[in-house]
């Protein structure tokens, strides 16, 4: 399940672990709660359940870009209500007299005499240290007041969401109010020129994830636009308009057809419903900027947590192939079939090499994206018994009723020639870049194990996918059933279960704040989540090394004991075993090498069972599927995919390894760096000659830490020039957009952004410094 973050307490005593091999350690209790005052025969405490809060909602029932909105941090901050007051105060501004309240937030203290709510901006996200000092009078005479201390940390957290594609991103098919033609009332959309509706998948997940929790908020914003492709240029389909049987639009657009529409995603695109144009063309300043670049606009340096894609089938034409269809008898044999393949064949071919485009330019731009969800497609051509429909489309063509139509044959052969390939290549992608691909939706509607059907040719009650007599009733035009842009699109029922399966796969995979982790000199460890403003956790004490991953934090304990915790930063630990002298931390995935160098890593939870990986090692390093093992004889060995894959030997003469997603990067013994990218035995890139001390990887990051304590950086591809970031250091990190640093003199330092921009961070006595991966 997603990992929720919520209040936290601060950590003032020391318990014991309870479970196996349970011992001391550094850890919050329960309550915070110091009383002082003298007379009574109880301790003084106001506040039984202590300080509470909740944290004010940002979803916005209507389109936002403006700055406050999507930038908090850079504005106003994140609205929070703080509640000190008794139990049975039921109006918050009530003042109560004989009691005053004093807040301490991250150092600062604010009086509110005797109004016990405290309504608060806090400039980041991330753990804050919230403090409450509760003055009541003593009713024992002559004895002085009571004071009850109370300490917990609040946790900001709101969610960046995004949505990005076609029509079945922007909602298209399901209007956010349905047109009532009677009364002359057309549909109502957030956003009419691209036909968003908060009723599209990623709308209903941002706003399910708003309201499931009051201690956390969403932002969202969708730029999906109805008839938008990756990078396949559309074209105006003006031939449409019935002037003569022979000149009808076949489906597939070029510039004979009308005036260029762009694409939408990576370049310029008219929308669905476009301005008018005059002589043949649009106006330049008639196209809105690609989806990227105006995201890339809007949010900036702020990581973007989910951005949920649609994005494919108008680059195979799928639209275009149905309207083809509808219009030639049998589309799919003799010289129709012929025709349909070689318009059909190339788009096919193109699709995996768009979505590499979409997602080069993701990097391009700079995006911060923390996790990416690319939504499975609808099986629309299934009716009530689950079987595929004997025809659909008739109420489509210009010429209804002369039995043109999308037919059983066709039907048939299109799912094996289009649909299936394209789901195909839609996962492929998926697994390639990293995205998780949200599944199940296409069984749903086809009545995959419920045996009932819900596609175009279903009674009205079973189907979720709206005919041409269903569009034209809920968006219009009023009875142009060949014009409606809704046909073969969900209805309200039908994004709601597409909603249903994208909210499981964001509950599994929702990333978690990012986090910062130190240890001190004197063996203490501090983590910090969040923004830079935010307050530092102690964890624990006596400690060797520090690893996070994600909502983990793993420590070792000088005697070699192994603790994790997974949440908020105040859960309790878990001793997970000893003897251990390095440990790893990725995803749900935990390494470590034991003191005999025997190399052991679990899947899952923190005490799930052990897979022996190698004696004999140094070292191993984690990324998504991959572990690195590095041998104490320099060899480099990697395996990709279960635990129990066979090895790869990499090279030989290592002395260090890193990994990130599709990356590895080596110092050899003689000081040489090199990287390469994709499979284990592709070539490799060198980075640093003779000179590198060691070297830490993102998907679009290369740092180098020279002998001579320089730190150089390259961004893009790893052929870039190097950028030298700073000298006299001792240690490099690096996770998303983040770079850290320990220097010379124990000074710990991190930056978020460009590589340019100035440190955020900056802590003392610092020995090493981690940064939390995604």
């Amino acid at each position: 399940m997603m990992r929720r973050f919520v209040s936290c307490l601060l950590p003032v005593a020391t318990l014991v672990l309870g479970g196996c091999g349970s011992k001391t350690v550094d850890t919050p209790p329960e309550a915070a709660v110091t009383t002082t005052g003298q007379g009574l025969t109880e301790p003084y405490n106001p506040l039984p359940s202590g300080i509470q809060w909740t944290q004010s909602s940002r979803f916005a029932g209507a389109e936002r870009e403006d700055a406050p909105y999507l930038r908090p941090e850079s504005n106003n901050g994140y609205h929070a209500e703080l509640n000190g007051c008794p139990p049975g105060i039921e109006d918050p501004v009530q003042v109560l007299y004989g009691m005053s309240f004093t807040w301490t937030i991250d150092g600062t203290t604010i009086n509110m005499g005797g109004i016990c709510f405290l309504p608060h901006f806090f400039p980041t996200q991330g753990a804050h240290d919230v403090r409450l000092t509760v003055t009541g009078m003593n009713p024992v005479v002559g004895h002085p007041a009571l004071v009850a201390e109370y300490q917990r940390f609040v946790t900001i957290r709101d969610y960046l969401i995004v949505s990005l594609g076609d029509s079945y991103g922007s909602g298209e098919g399901a209007p956010d109010t349905s047109a009532n033609w009677d009364n002359d009332q057309g549909p109502v959309w957030a956003n009419s020129r691209c036909h968003r509706s908060f009723k599209s998948p990623a709308a209903r997940a941002a706003l399910a994830l708003e309201q499931s929790d009051p201690h956390s908020s969403v932002t969202f914003l969708s730029l999906a636009c109805s008839g938008a492709t990756i990078q396949r240029t559309t074209y105006a389909d003006e031939n449409w308009d019935g002037s003569g049987f022979w000149s009808i639009f076949d489906g597939f657009a070029t510039s004979a057809d009308g005036p260029e529409g762009g694409s939408g995603m990576l370049g310029g695109y008219v929308g669905i419903e476009p301005p008018a144009y005059s002589y043949g063309a649009w106006n330049p300043e008639d196209y809105m900027p690609s989806q990227l670049d105006r995201l890339a606009a809007l949010v900036g340096n702020r990581p973007i947590d989910a951005l949920v894609l649609s994005a494919g089938g108008n680059d195979v034409g799928f639209g275009d192939i149905l309207r083809f269809c509808v219009v030639h008898t049998n589309c799919h044999q003799d010289n129709d079939g012929q025709k349909l393949r070689s318009k059909v064949d190339g788009l096919k071919a193109a699709l995996p090499s768009s979505y590499d485009a979409l997602q080069a330019r993701i990097k391009q731009e700079g995006l911060d994206v923390r996790s990416t969800y690319l939504m499975e497609y609808p099986d629309f051509a299934r009716g009530n018994s689950g079987q595929t429909c004997s025809s659909i489309l008739e109420e489509t063509n210009l010429y209804a009723g002369t039995g043109m139509d999308v037919s059983y044959g066709e039907l048939v052969y299109l799912d094996g020639y289009v649909r299936v390939p394209l789901l195909s290549m839609m996962q492929e992608a998926a697994a390639r870049h990293g995205w998780n691909y949200v599944s199940g939706i296409s069984d749903a509607f086809a009545g995959v194990g419920s045996g009932v059907g819900h596609g175009l040719c279903a009674s009205p009650s079973n189907r979720w996918v709206n005919n041409g007599y269903d569009a034209s009733s809920t968006q219009g035009p009023d009875g142009s059933e060949e014009k409606t842009t809704g046909t073969a699109h969900p209805n309200e029922t039908g994004y709601a279960v597409m909603t249903v399966f994208l909210q499981e796969k964001m509950d599994d995979t929702l990333p978690a704040l990012p986090r910062v982790g130190i240890l001190k000199a004197d063996g203490a460890a501090e983590v910090q989540e969040g923004g830079a403003s935010s307050s530092w956790v102690h964890q624990s004490g006596d400690i060797k090394a520090v690893a996070l991953s994600g909502s983990r934090i793993g420590v070792l304990r000088q005697n070699g004991d192994f603790y994790l915790k997974d949440g908020a930063l105040t859960e309790l630990w878990n001793l997970v075993t000893g003897d251990v002298a390095s440990i790893a931390l990725s995803g749900n995935r935990i390494g470590i090498v034991k003191t005999d160098g025997q190399a052991y890593v679990k899947q899952g939870a923190w005490d799930a069972a052990w897979v022996l990986m190698s004696g004999d090692v140094a070292a191993i390093t984690l990324a998504g599927n991959r572990v690195g093992m590095l041998k104490q004889n320099g060899q480099f060995y990697l395996k990709d995919g279960a635990l129990t894959e066979l090895w790869n030997l990499v090279t030989g003469d290592v002395a260090s390894i890193a990994l990130s997603g599709q990356r590895i990067g080596i110092v050899k013994t003689n000081g040489d760096s090199h990287v390469k990218e994709g499979a284990w035995d592709a070539a490799w890139v060198a980075q640093v000659s003779s000179n590198s001390k060691a070297i830490a990887l993102t998907e679009n990051r290369v740092g180098v830490l020279k002998l001579n304590g320089e730190f150089v950086l390259k961004e893009g591809a790893l052929t870039s020039s190097w950028n030298l970031v700073t000298g006299d250091v001792q240690s490099i990190s690096l996770a998303g957009k983040r770079i850290g640093i320990v220097k010379t003199g124990n000074l710990g330092y991190v930056k978020e952004g460009a590589w340019t921009e100035l440190w955020d961070w900056e802590t003392t006595n610092t020995t090493q410094l981690v940064l939390a991966t995604p």
